[in-house]
C-alpha cells in the first residue's frame, strides 16, 4: 500500500484551512468599521488624507477575504494525494472509510476546488 497522510493529519489540515477561512471572514467587519470611522470624521483634512487609502484597502481585502481562491491549490493537493494514495474513488469514500468528518468551511473550499463532500461527512 502506498504511503499516505494519516486520517489524523488530514483532519488537522482540513481543520487548519477551515479555521483560516473563518478568521479571514471575521476580518471584513473590522475593515468596514475602520472605513466608516474615517467617513464619519468631523474634520475635512483627516478625511481627505485617509479616506482613499482606507477605501482601497477595504475593497482589495474584502475581495480577497471572500474568496477561497488562494487556498484551492492546497485543497486540491491534499485531496488528490489521499485519493491517489488511498485507492478510494471519491473523497466521500475516503472520508467514510477513515471515519473523518470535516468543517463546513473545508466542505465549501473542496466544492470550489471540484470535490464534493456530502453533508454526512461534515461536522
Amino acid at each position: 500500500m502506498a504511503t499516505i497522510i494519516s486520517p489524523a493529519n488530514y483532519t488537522t489540515l482540513s481543520d487548519n484551512f477551515a479555521d483560516i477561512r473563518t478568521h479571514l471572514d471575521q476580518a471584513a467587519p473590522y475593515l468596514y468599521s475602520s472605513l466608516l470611522t474615517i467617513v464619519q470624521l468631523d474634520d475635512f483634512e483627516p478625511t481627505l488624507d485617509l479616506l482613499q487609502t482606507f477605501y482601497n484597502v477595504y475593497i482589495a481585502q474584502t475581495a480577497s477575504l471572500s474568496s477561497n481562491t488562494p487556498y484551492l491549490d492546497i485543497c486540491r493537493a491534499i485531496n488528490n494525494h489521499v485519493l491517489r494514495r488511498s485507492g478510494q474513488s471519491t473523497l466521500n469514500a475516503y472520508l467514510e472509510a477513515n471515519a473523518i468528518t470535516v468543517d463546513a468551511n473545508w466542505q465549501d473550499m473542496c466544492a470550489d476546488a471540484g470535490y464534493t463532500i456530502s453533508n454526512d461527512n461534515v461536522l
